[in-house]
């Protein structure tokens, strides 16, 4: 797999029925603690998140990340950005706004910026004007996404033997050809290593994990 598909994910996007709608739900929630996502975000952000700063989730869909993340207590300030609306188990005390990341407008407010399972969603055009806005104001950019790597859909093939429904395992494939290894997604991103550090690492379980952070003499919009 060389090259990066996000064109066969959006195809995979089209709304399923009621039904299939909360199998596949239940199945993304059971593929992200097979990946270790939440785990590993639960550890790596309270070490990176300074006392009072804001914290954004892009893409947060049902709020699942956030969720797990408000029983730890960690974070005062913490808020979701995606195209659905306020999910009805979502902290009172946190902000939702329900809009595109890439349409939002208060990204200034957040210092620090996460997403899971999102950005291999986005195509190398709206990741590059993704990252335009991130530079100008995020001071760590934390990301779990899928790893581009063939062993991976060897993985779903084994799990869908073992009763993944096929909708799901289409729709974890087609992540898989939109994921990314090495340094691509913070170079999709247009950071440069002048003015930010980052550290990627993928799990064996498939999960492509980074963390960049703006070099400390550098000013925001580098």
């Amino acid at each position: 797999m060389v090259h990066r598909d996000v064109h066969t994910l959006l195809l995979e996007l089209v709304s399923p029925s009621r039904a299939a709608a909360g199998t596949f739900a239940r199945e993304q929630q059971l593929l992200n603690g097979l990946m270790g996502n939440f785990a590993w975000m639960g550890r790596r952000l309270p070490q990176l998140v300074r006392p009072g700063e804001g914290l954004l989730e892009l893409g947060a869909g049902r709020g699942d990340l956030g969720l797990a993340l408000a029983r730890q207590r960690c974070f005062s300030v913490y808020a979701g950005v995606d195209r659905r609306p306020r999910p009805a188990a979502w902290p009172a005390g946190w902000d939702w706004w329900a809009t595109d990341a890439l349409d939002f407008q208060h990204y200034d407010r957040f210092p620090v910026v996460t997403a899971n399972l999102f950005l291999h969603l986005l195509s190398a055009e709206e990741l590059a004007a993704l990252g335009r806005t991130l530079r100008h104001s995020a001071r760590v950019i934390v990301a779990c996404e899928p790893a581009r790597r063939r062993r991976h859909l060897w993985q779903l093939a084994l799990l869908g033997a073992l009763g993944l429904s096929r909708p799901t395992c289409r729709f974890a494939r087609a992540g898989v050809r939109a994921g990314f290894i090495a340094d691509e997604l913070p170079r999709a991103l247009g950071l440069s290593p002048l003015n930010w550090t980052w550290d990627v690492t993928v799990d064996w379980r498939g999960s492509y994990r980074m963390v960049a952070m703006r070099r400390p003499r550098f000013a925001a919009h580098a």
